[in-house]
């Protein structure tokens, strides 16, 4: 496993001799790319839902089966594209 200075030292090298501009864009890539692809793996798989948990923990039986109910119609259409 290589330590961080020869990452760094590596990464130097391959952007030496470009202009500001082209470091610039290449910045913005590895904040893009940080962003869009590395803390993705790191999101929760739970549905949005989950989120809100705690809210559901005061229905009643009927409010509850009513949600239950609405949450499988929605798995049950998901991927579906509507059609005008």
């Amino acid at each position: 496993m290589q330590t961080h200075n020869t990452i760094e030292q590596r990464f130097l090298q391959e952007i030496k001799g470009l202009d500001q501009d082209e470091v610039e864009k290449i910045i913005k890539m590895v904040r893009f790319m940080k962003s869009e692809f590395l803390k993705a793996k790191q999101k929760n798989t739970r549905p949005d839902l989950m989120k809100y948990a705690g809210f559901l923990n005061d229905l009643s039986s009927d409010e509850n089966e009513l949600f239950n109910q609405a949450v499988q119609r929605k798995s049950m259409f998901k991927g579906r594209e509507l059609e005008l």
